[in-house]
């Protein structure tokens, strides 16, 4: 955990305990917030799954032409892993929305 994934895409960069979103505008804002959120919640739970999940998700995202199916793929497992997945309900249907 605490891994430190950056690139141009506008995914979320975990940076020792911090997580922020790196700026991009193809990514509505919502999302971001969305993807924020999530990354936060998983990296308190302390869920070493979900957290190389998101990792995968993050650095697909980061590349500079994304496979939409592979991050609607890598989605759709981070999201049947999630820790505590009601409390982010709101963050979950955000992205899906955006990814499908």
């Amino acid at each position: 955990m605490g891994h430190n994934i950056i690139g141009n895409s506008g995914h979320v960069v975990v940076e020792s305990s911090d997580v922020h979103i790196a700026s991009n505008s193809t990514l509505p804002p919502a999302v971001t917030a969305a993807l924020q959120d999530i990354a936060r919640e998983i990296r308190a739970s302390g869920d070493a799954a979900a957290d190389a999940v998101l990792d995968a998700f993050n650095t697909e995202l980061a590349k500079p032409a994304p496979s939409k199916s592979t991050l609607q793929s890598i989605w759709s497992g981070l999201v049947k892993i999630l820790p505590d997945a009601a409390k982010l309900a709101e963050s979950i249907k955000a992205v899906s929305f955006f990814l499908f």
